[in-house]
């Protein structure tokens, strides 16, 4: 289900750098497109290729999670 996300709220053009997780698959398959750059977090944390880093936007997501949780238990 984050397919029809990424259309609705991702602008086209856009890079979205992400891990290997599933769902992530089908973004190439998007009627609109997008840059996809992936990283293998059980082989390193930065692509050696593209240097596709997802450490940032984990890093801010901790940090919203932190600053929401007493509002939202389950994020």
């Amino acid at each position: 289900m984050v397919l029809p996300i990424i259309i609705d709220k991702v602008l086209p053009g856009t890079t979205i750098v992400s891990d290997l997780w599933s769902a992530y698959g089908g973004i190439k398959k998007l009627p609109v497109k997008y840059h996809h750059e992936t990283v293998n977090h059980s082989k390193h944390f930065v692509d050696p290729d593209t240097g596709a880093c997802t450490n940032g936007v984990e890093s801010m997501w901790q940090k919203f999670k932190m600053k929401h949780k007493s509002r939202y238990c389950c994020i």
